[in-house]
């Protein structure tokens, strides 16, 4: 169970909001944080793990599918990055259930800025640049929240992979 966080300007696009305000995340990454970007004639979801950071990028299609989405995105950038096909499958299970609503966290929502600017910059320079080698290449952007730490690097030392 976690809850993917959404800014105004995505959850305007979803179905209505599903959070369960007493509900507890039981996910390793925490709440995820999304933000819905548009470059270059080009929209795409920026989401960002609560607690480590990681970005992972996904095409903005159908709203409909997007936590399905979503949810594929993180499990095949855990797998990339590193973490261990036991740890993935686990919090996979702990992501079946996933609660929409709004951001929560200036600080999170801080780091998703900066995140979004850097996903401007990389698809402005490389406009058919595939999101999920993105998602990765952004994971290795060293973060002040993170004591510039990698997300990649964080997110391996929260799995226990590092």
């Amino acid at each position: 169970m976690m809850t993917l966080r959404c800014t105004r300007k995505l959850l305007n696009h979803l179905p209505s909001p599903t959070i369960d305000d007493d509900a507890e995340t039981t996910t390793i990454l925490g709440d995820w944080y999304a933000n819905l970007l548009s470059i270059r004639n080009r929209w795409v979801v920026l989401c960002i793990s609560e607690r480590t950071l990681i970005p992972v990028v996904i095409p903005a299609r159908t709203f409909l599918t997007f936590v399905g989405r979503f949810r594929e995105a993180v499990l095949l950038d855990l797998v990339a990055i590193g973490v261990p096909s036991a740890t993935v499958e686990a919090e996979a299970h702990a992501m079946q259930a996933i609660d929409v609503g709004k951001t929560a966290s200036r600080r999170v929502l801080g780091s998703l800025n900066d995140f979004a600017h850097e996903c401007r910059w990389r698809l402005t320079e490389s406009p058919d640049a595939d999101l999920g080698v993105l998602s990765l290449q952004m994971a290795r952007v060293p973060c002040a929240p993170l004591d510039y730490e990698y997300p990649s690097d964080a997110t391996l030392k929260l799995f226990g992979a590092a």
